[in-house]
């Protein structure tokens, strides 16, 4: 980072090392005898308070006085000023720990290095209750994790992380809070980028510099231009960057001897690179330079320096003794980066030790990683563990995410805790976004990182989305949000049940609150804000036979929520009047802004096609001129045929998917049509299934069906359809049986579990068949249970009766425990069963009825209806929320464990042709939606966005030839602009009119037989412009030539009267409806509407839109064309129909578009005769 601040001043180890020993004798009491005699030690090794040693000295060697002042307890000034000297050091690159452990039994401390014990005497400091120390701490800590000299990994690095949470979530001080969240999130970042610069990492992948995070993009770029310091001679890139370093302390001699320089200096001298003037220095080296680039040239250099030569030097003083050469040249010679003597050998084993001790901590930083996970049993993550070994920086992002995801799920059980609970998940919620939003191209492909966030994070997030905090819910739906955009390909599963299972529920409920809806709605409108999310949602579920129809319910629940169809009685007691407008106005919204985006990203899918088309290999964004010029003919040829079949083969693929996509929809809306065939009649619907090939004539096909509780078919249609005495029947029944495992589970267990798939019939013979086979398999199942499977067969009809007794409202007196006991005498092959067993089977079956899901949906409907107030709400919407968070865990859960389910594919959108098939489900609903409110509402951004939905949807279906969709659209917008109806206008009305003429202006060539509305409208405007402009209409003209002269002008007056004006005169005018045409006579009232409408039409309606719409017939295409000219023959017969009082006007108009057509072909123009 580049700040344009002065440096600090930065002073040599020995004398920061002195001051502070000599600050901690002064505060060190007489009992802290070690850390006294450490400090004065140390003191004498420096050489005394006024030797300083050439070269300065590293902090590694003096690290035992400053442990012992973190642990000064008693002592906060001296705890203070150990922790201040660390990160100093740290920061100054004087202290790395890099070396091994010396605090530490050597037994104990295989892997260790120094800066684990740095950062425990940190973390586990003495007196951390003061506010200066855990200040003081929490910038130590940041120091230690960001600082580029340090290797903080495993379990050192989570203790870091810890800490620092600890004390934001747990101090007094609002100002340690707030340097506790800024670090937290520093060190994060520091973490995220480290994994993303990962060399090795992004070479592994193959990851490009496009696809890469526009940070890491810019730095791989730089690093590509600085590509040459990695080939130059070590004695040339020594010489280089000496010069460079001698070059800037005589810059800094002449500038403090005032003497006169020959250019012009920045404001902190000459870059050390390009001798350019320096606007900014670099924060990590604290030399001058004048840009980015000069800066990571610098730094590159710098650290090719140090691998040559060693490491650990104060990076003002290198580690070279530099002699003047005869010629005056600068000669570098290298010598070891910290000697006590001895010859270049001995000089070497430090080095190596280090090396040894680097690959020691590598080992053991990876089974600390192991261990922290917790996942050693977890074969799977065994085998992500192995594949990510090598790289350190991948395990210290996934291990910091984990944690974060560890914290954001821990509950408090005490109540007085709660806010310090909502607090801790808050704050963890926080990181783990911003964690996300700094991610890149490698942790998105990671797949430890993306089996971390599937096992943790979502389950975090199933028990903060329903949190009764709002901040933890809105930060809950954010990272859904931010999950749904950057990892959708990896969280197909998990995105589909949130929806499902949480937010959809949330919106259906009639007890979640004002704050729940609201919020949901906002996560779905920010969802409807990207056309490909959207439909990939569609494509993913909705086309996928074996998955839930999540966007088609999406789209129905914002449907029903902006016309407000939901029980009133439900959300009284919740939602007042003003909150429910809210709702309903962004549930419109979101519709509107979905289609809006979807028409957008059809017009780029298009628009990128048809460039790809005409110049193969070329897309949008890129320009034909930049095709290098050099290259020779043959292989710009060879070029161009591999382009053009890499496009073709690109587009037959596309069209695949496609093709693909339409049959999973056609073949899901089969199954859907066979299950509601089933549910009107059973054997009808099986009839279907198999001419359809869902099902054969194997009874275990059908079993397997009915085991699919999501499909719809209704229970009790099952239940009877299982009960039939036919050898098919039998045979279902037999195969549901014996699908199921009963072993080590209790009979009251195992036959809840039996009939939640069907309801039980009513006829007492089809129960007797179900509950022989049941008893059969249990004791198959559990042979040591019963003596034989009579006894079950009775046991269980027993419980059925139990159930039917204790919870059958009509059933006054209830059977009693004893009568229970008494009734299952002696039917264990004629002996009793225990009393304990019968007895718990009655309290299983008082406490827990056997009942279908359906059963309790409807009870909790009827329940939600009956409460009275708030509080009755809430505890209702607790019991829905808990049910929520299990099912949907069990379900992750359950997938997770299950490895042989079939993971399909994600299904990205790639082909404009999606658009049709989803249109084709959200239409209806749409025009609904659009239809309701612009009848219903006079509200100006309602009316606004609903005439912004009808040209969307009328778009959409235009341009994909949906002739009944597009026919629907148009028409229903045409009603409403009153044109063709006797009613009073309103401003809405009028907008209407000028999105219609707007259509007709841009949507010409796809209208179609949908011109006849549009036409229709137009006809009866400019009917109503000459009333509004008093005049002559074309039957007076017909009048007077039928009675064989011209009219007089008193005549004409008198006629113009009677068109518009005169009470007693009897106007007729054609009223054209939906394929309707007649006929209808006007009274004095409705000539009185019609006058205030023509008023309102010519003042409003510029009727040069009219002209120019027929003008722009020309540049309709053959097949448009052919369409505007037949529907305005049939128009303009419409309009001489009427004998009375016969219109003229599109009669003219198609001989005028018959001339501007001129120049067609003559195939076009028998095509427009024929019309």
């Amino acid at each position: 980072m580049i700040a344009a601040q002065p440096p600090a001043e930065v002073r040599s180890a020995d004398v920061v090392l002195r001051e502070a020993f000599n600050a901690i004798l002064k505060e060190a009491p007489k009992r802290l005898k070690d850390l006294r005699d450490a400090c004065t030690a140390d003191l004498e090794c420096l050489g005394g308070a006024d030797a300083v040693p050439a070269g300065g000295t590293f902090g590694d060697n003096y690290f035992k006085a400053l442990k012992l002042g973190c642990e000064a307890a008693g002592s906060p000034k001296v705890v203070h000023v150990a922790l201040d000297t660390i990160q100093k050091l740290i920061h100054q690159g004087q202290l790395t720990g890099r070396g091994a452990d010396p605090f530490t039994d050597a037994a104990l401390s295989e892997g260790r290095l120094l800066i684990d014990t740095i950062v425990e005497s940190i973390t586990s400091c003495a007196e951390q209750g003061d506010d200066t120390v855990q200040l003081k701490q929490v910038q130590a800590l940041m120091t230690v994790v960001t600082a580029q000299t340090c290797e903080v990994h495993a379990n050192s690095l989570l203790l870091c992380l810890s800490t620092v949470f600890k004390i934001h979530c747990n101090s007094k001080s609002q100002m340690n809070e707030r340097q506790a969240s800024t670090a937290m999130t520093q060190m994060l970042n520091t973490v995220v980028q480290r994994m993303e610069l990962s060399s090795a990492d992004m070479s592994r992948r193959g990851i490009s510099l496009d696809d890469a995070a526009p940070g890491a993009r810019q730095i791989a770029q730089q690093r590509a231009v600085n590509a040459d310091l990695q080939t130059m001679p070590a004695d040339r890139l020594l010489n280089e960057w000496n010069g460079a370093m001698l070059g800037k302390l005589i810059d800094e001699v002449v500038h403090n001897s005032g003497a006169e320089e020959a250019q012009a200096r920045g404001k902190f001298g000459f870059c050390v690179v390009c001798r350019a003037p320096a606007a900014h220095y670099c924060v990590d080296t604290k030399d001058p330079v004048c840009s980015r680039a000069c800066k990571q040239r610098n730094l590159e250099r710098g650290n090719l320096v140090e691998s040559h030569y060693g490491v650990g030097q104060n990076p003002q003083e290198p580690a070279v003794s530099s002699v003047v050469g005869e010629q005056g040249q600068v000669e570098a010679s290298p010598r070891p980066a910290a000697t006590n003597g001895g010859d270049a050998a001995a000089a070497a084993e430090p080095a190596s030790a280090e090396e040894a001790a680097r690959q020691a901590a590598s080992r053991y930083s990876i089974v600390q990683f192991a261990a922290a996970m917790g996942e050693e049993a977890d074969e799977a993550f065994t085998e992500l563990l192995n594949d990510k070994a090598a790289n350190q920086s991948h395990r210290d992002a996934v291990l910091a995410f984990n944690f974060l995801c560890n914290q954001s799920m821990k509950d408090s059980s005490a109540a007085a805790a709660d806010a310090r609970s909502n607090r801790t998940k808050r704050t963890a919620l926080e990181l783990i976004n911003s964690m996300l939003q700094h991610s890149g191209p490698v942790i998105r492909s990671s797949m430890i990182f993306m089996h971390v966030l599937k096992k943790n994070l979502c389950m975090a997030l199933i028990k903060n989305s329903v949190s009764l905090n709002p901040k933890i819910f809105q930060l809950s739906l954010n990272l859904f949000v931010l999950l749904t955009t950057n990892f959708k390909e990896h969280l197909r599963f998990e995105i589909g049940l949130f929806i499902e299972q949480i937010f959809l529920r949330i919106l259906e409920s009639g007890n979640s609150s004002f704050n729940h809806k609201s919020r949901v709605l906002q996560v779905f409108y920010k969802l409807c804000t990207d056309a490909a999310t959207a439909l990939e949602l569609f494509l993913n579920f909705d086309c996928d036979v074996d998955e839930k129809n999540i966007f088609e319910r999406m789209i129905d629940c914002l449907s029903k929520i902006a016309q407000g169809k939901y029980t009133s009685v439900e959300h009284s007691n919740l939602i007042q009047p003003h909150q429910e407008q809210e709702l309903k106005g962004v549930a419109l919204t979101a519709l509107v802004t979905l289609m809006g985006s979807i028409v957008d990203w059809a017009r780029r899918m298009t628009e990128d096609r048809a460039i790809e088309h005409d110049h193969p290999g070329v897309n949008g964004a890129q320009e034909l001129s930049k095709v290098p010029e050099a290259a020779d003919s043959d292989n710009e040829d060879d070029d161009q045929r591999s382009v053009n079949t890499m496009a073709s083969g690109a587009t037959a693929a596309t069209t695949h998917v496609s093709n693909s996509i339409v049959e999973q929809k056609q073949r899901k809306l089969e199954l859907q049509i066979g299950v509601n065939k089933f549910n009107m009649k059973a054997k009808r619907g099986i009839e279907y299934l198999k001419q359809n090939g869902f099902i054969s004539d194997n009874p275990q096909d059908v079993a397997e069906l009915f085991l699919k509780g999501d499909l719809g078919l209704d229970k009790t249609a099952i239940g009877d359809y299982l009960g039939e005495d036919k050898p098919f029947n039998k045979g279902i029944l037999f195969a549901l049986v014996d699908s199921r495992d009963f072993k080590g589970q209790e009979l009251d267990a195992s036959l809840r579990s039996f009939l939640s798939f069907f309801r039980l019939p009513g006829e007492a013979q089809k129960i007797d068949r179900m509950m022989e086979k049941f008893a059969e398999k249990y004791c198959q199942d559990n042979p040591d249970k019963f003596a034989n499977a009579d006894c079950a067969f009775v046991l269980s009809f027993s419980l059925i009766m139990l159930q039917t007794d204790l919870h059958n409202p009509g059933v006054k007196n209830k059977m009693t425990k004893a009568q229970f006991v008494s009734n299952n005498r002696g039917i264990n092959n004629n002996q009793d069963l225990p009393r304990e067993y019968l007895e718990r089977l009655y309290d299983g079956i008082v406490n827990d009825p056997i009942s279908l899901k359906e059963d309790l949906e409807a009870k909790n409907r009827l329940d939600s209806q009956a409460a009275q107030n708030a509080a009755q709400k809430q505890e209702l919407f607790n019991k829905e929320t808990e049910s929520m968070i299990c099912k949907t865990q069990e379900l992750i859960k359950s997938r997770t464990k299950d490895l042989n389910k079939r993971v399909p594919n994600y299904v990205a959108a790639q082909s404009v042709e999606h658009v049709r098939p989803l249109f084709e489900v959200a239409c209806w609903p749409y025009l609904a939606t659009l239809a309701v409110l612009l009848e219903m509402s006079d509200e100006a951004t309602t009316v606004e966005s609903c005439i912004e939905g009808f040209k969307h949807c009328i778009r959409v279906a235009a341009r994909f030839d949906m002739d009944t969709e597009r026919d629907a659209f148009v028409s229903s917008l045409a009603k409403f602009t009153y044109l063709i109806t006797i009613k009073e206008m309103k401003p809405k009305n009028i907008d209407c009119i000028k999105a219609l003429l707007s259509i007709g202006l841009s949507e010409g060539n796809n209208l179609g037989p949908s011109w006849q509305y549009v036409l229709h409208c137009i006809s009866q405007l400019q009917r109503l412009e000459l009333i509004g402009s008093h005049s002559k209409q074309d039957f007076i003209f017909f009048a007077g030539e039928e009675d064989g002269a011209s009219p007089s002008p008193g005549q004409a007056q008198a006629a113009r009267n009677n068109s518009s004006t005169q009470a007693g005169q009897v106007i007729k005018r054609r009223a054209t409806g939906l394929g309707v045409s007649a006929l209808v006579s006007l009274g004095s009232d409705d000539r009185q509407v019609e006058l205030y409408n023509s008023e309102s039409v010519v003042s409003q309606i510029d009727s040069a839109q009219i002209e120019l719409l027929f003008n722009r017939s020309t540049s309709l295409n053959a097949q448009a064309i052919v369409h505007f000219v037949t529907a305005v023959a049939r128009v303009s017969k419409d309009e001489l129909a009427l004998v009375d009082q016969p219109r003229i006007f599109l009669l003219q108009k198609l001989v005028e578009i018959a001339d501007y057509n001129m120049k067609r072909s003559r195939l076009e123009g028998q095509k427009r005769g024929g019309a």
